[in-house]
């Protein structure tokens, strides 16, 4: 059997004009009696992740949505938190169940003809690989830097093959030389892999996707790109993602529902959107504000000597201390603050760096990192501790500034990645409540 290796080149992003007034898309795929299916899973609860599963949402709907197509395209929003289980084996056709997997899980009924696309986010270590072992197709379009190191390099704008696939290449030549056939070795040939850190996982779906967009999805998904880079360089950026929060079109109760939420993404209105945003940005910088000055200091450590071994951290990381930050902790509803107050409290440490280093304190361990930690809805017990004396987690949210900072060795030590100014983990609250100094 043979199967492309290599993705080809993206098709050009639409975004080099973030005015531009019209995008057209290629034709969606036809019906197909196949009984093969797409199953989209996406980064959430993140608004690129969401904008990412619209750009595959609009190609594969193609304008009228027909209910045959609804049944081929799944939709799953996929929480950190959350784990979703890989069925071993797949059968060659779809099943309401799989004996491998729990029937709650979104996968329990991947089939041996299915694609899998993986949008703004790769999953644990080893997600792709298990379910290139189990579909026909797995395709993973990201640009965090932590998926880059975990799937084995990354030609930053371009696509790469992981070294197994190229050693894999290599054998089945080989075998193929000696007389062996085509037969044998299946491996990672029908994982492909796209990671770009100079654009959002949005950007890269529509790249892949190139859905026809209205000249206000556009320019959203320009808007959408440029905060979660963090670089605010477009005049609206900033009240679009105010107004897009105050929807409530990312609220928990609707990504759970994911079509439901991709309509009413696709439906969203720019100029009300930014009109309702701008009045909103105020506001929302009042409360980074509240929220900054009940900061505190905490002592950045890798987990526990009994977490780590129970969760499969990496013992060298055990306990060690990564250096000083300043840290809030906030309520759920204040976490879509996160990114904002996050660079807040890291620009407070930094200044706190700087005057440690003229009082001659060589900067005490301090950071220029800030920290948000906060609960979201259904994140109660450590895997761990599965039972009601278990611990409650809580997410940790990491910024930071500069390109010394990287903040992903503190979340890649506790299970988490994310990129080198911006990353998340889950661990126990009470041992975030032990970092405060």
């Amino acid at each position: 059997m043979t199967t492309t290796t290599k993705m080809t080149e993206a098709a050009p992003s639409p975004f080099a004009n973030p005015a531009l007034d019209v995008t057209v898309g290629r034709p969606p795929p036809p019906i197909s009696t196949s009984t093969a299916r797409t199953f989209v899973l996406f980064h959430s609860p993140c608004p690129d992740g969401a904008f990412a599963a619209l750009a595959a949402w609009l190609h594969f709907r193609g304008g009228e949505e027909e209910p045959e197509q609804e049944e081929k395209v799944v939709f799953v929003p996929h929480r950190v938190y959350e784990t979703m289980e890989v069925p071993s084996t797949a059968s060659p056709t779809p099943a309401s169940s799989s004996p491998t997997a729990t029937p709650t899980s979104p996968l329990s009924s991947l089939s041996a003809g299915d694609t899998v696309y993986l949008l703004d986010y790769s999953g644990p270590a080893g997600f792709p690989q298990a379910l290139s072992k189990v579909a026909k197709r797995v395709v993973v379009l990201d640009h965090h830097k932590t998926a880059a190191e975990q799937l084995g390099g990354v030609i930053e704008g371009k696509a790469w093959m992981p070294k197994e696939q190229e050693q894999e290449q290599e054998e089945e030549e080989k075998e193929k030389t000696e007389g062996g056939g085509e037969e044998g070795l299946e491996g990672l040939r029908n994982l492909e892999v796209l990671i770009d850190q100079d654009r959002s996982g949005a950007t890269i779906a529509v790249a892949h996707f190139n859905p026809s967009l209205t000249p206000g999805l556009s320019k959203a998904f320009a808007a959408i790109q440029d905060g979660d880079l963090w670089r605010w360089r477009l005049p609206d950026s900033k009240a679009f993602y105010a107004g897009l929060h105050s929807s409530g079109i990312l609220d928990e109760r609707v990504t759970r529902t994911p079509r439901e939420m991709l309509r009413k993404l696709s439906e969203l209105n720019w100029g009300e959107t930014v009109e309702r945003g701008a009045g909103e940005v105020a506001e929302r910088d009042r409360a980074v504000a509240a929220e900054a000055d009940r900061a505190f200091e905490v002592e950045l450590r890798g987990p526990a000597a009994a977490a780590a071994a129970a969760g499969g951290a990496s013992s060298p990381s055990a306990g060690v201390s990564f250096g000083r930050a300043l840290a809030v902790e906030v309520e759920p509803e204040q976490a879509g603050l996160r990114s904002l107050l996050g660079n807040v409290l890291a620009a407070r440490a930094k200044e706190w760096k700087e005057k440690e280093k003229e009082e001659g304190k060589g900067g005490a361990g301090m950071r220029s990192v800030g920290v948000v930690a906060y609960r979201e809805p259904g994140m109660m017990k450590s895997e761990s501790s599965p039972s009601d004396e278990g611990e409650s987690l809580i997410k940790v949210s990491l910024r930071s500034i500069g390109n010394d900072e990287d903040t992903t060795p503190v979340s890649q030590a506790h299970g988490g990645g994310g990129h080198r100014n911006a990353s998340s983990f889950l661990m126990p609250a009470r041992e975030f409540a032990s970092w405060k100094v």
